[in-house]
């Protein structure tokens, strides 16, 4: 097969025939995706809270979030900090492994104060970073492999899940 286009806009470097694209928070909906996938078997549900799920075991019952559901987290109606900026992001320090690093931020964005109302949209990285850390749980697999084995493989996608910055290093 041929390819054809450029890989910015304003460039005059030809596509090639194995490009690389960042999708950046397309990968958002490829989550949810695997969510659903995962509510067809019965290994999570949509109406599951975060203090149900049994992935933050120290969530007491009285927590601010503690009755949020996976479906207000990947809706954006949780009232979770967003963290919707690089600026934001960067305030965020973590270490260790990618999971490890997850979690971390999972459980900073569980003891943020609410920055919205819940049941109204905010778009929440924090959010999405705490749904992903309930899905590894409820299936006991690291969502990069879940992502791998429920969307890129049955769907003979070749992806990498990481940094762009580390795809721009490579």
């Amino acid at each position: 097969s041929s390819t054809k286009g450029v890989p910015k806009l304003g460039s005059n470097s030809p596509l090639t025939s194995e490009p690389l694209f960042n999708i950046g928070s397309n990968a958002k909906s490829m989550l949810a995706t695997v969510a659903a996938r995962l509510a067809a078997t019965g290994q999570v549900s949509f109406e599951t809270t975060i203090a149900e799920s049994g992935a933050f075991p120290g969530l007491t019952a009285n927590h601010p979030f503690a009755n949020v559901t996976l479906h207000e987290l990947f809706s954006h109606t949780s009232g979770m900090a967003t963290f919707h900026t690089g600026a934001m992001l960067n305030t965020v320090q973590t270490k260790g492994t990618a999971a490890e690093q997850r979690r971390q931020f999972a459980e900073l964005a569980l003891n943020s104060p609410p920055a919205g109302t819940r049941g109204q949209a905010a778009y929440s990285n924090a959010g999405i970073t705490v749904a992903g850390v309930m899905l590894e749980h409820a299936a006991d697999t690291d969502v990069l492999q879940l992502l791998s084995n429920h969307l890129f493989r049955p769907l003979t996608l070749s992806a990498h899940v990481g940094d762009a910055a580390d795809d721009a290093k490579g």
